[in-house]
């Protein structure tokens, strides 16, 4: 059911902005599950799309439940940050 509804929001998405990148990302939780989840609908969705992109940011436990502090944070959003002008300066 998420894949599909993922996909469903790409293509409306898309259909307004067919240049648009997608990133797929995921976060600090460290949850496998959830994270096979995502990249399972990656690999499903890459065949259909051209221009989607994925980003595993693995997260490093320091904070409560698996969520990182901010200083992890900080880290997060230099990588991610990084990846998006990657994306666009292409």
């Amino acid at each position: 059911h998420f894949i599909k509804s993922y996909e469903t929001i790409l293509k409306k998405e898309l259909r307004n902005n067919p240049e648009l990148p997608v990133l797929m990302l995921y976060g600090s939780l460290n949850e496998k599950d959830v994270f096979e989840l995502q990249e399972k609908t990656f690999y499903y969705l890459k065949n259909k799309f051209n221009n989607i992109h994925q980003l595993k940011l693995d997260g490093d436990n320091s904070g409560i439940s698996n969520h990182s502090f901010v200083t992890y944070h900080d880290k997060m959003s230099e990588q991610l940050k990084n990846k998006i002008l990657q994306l666009l300066l292409k």
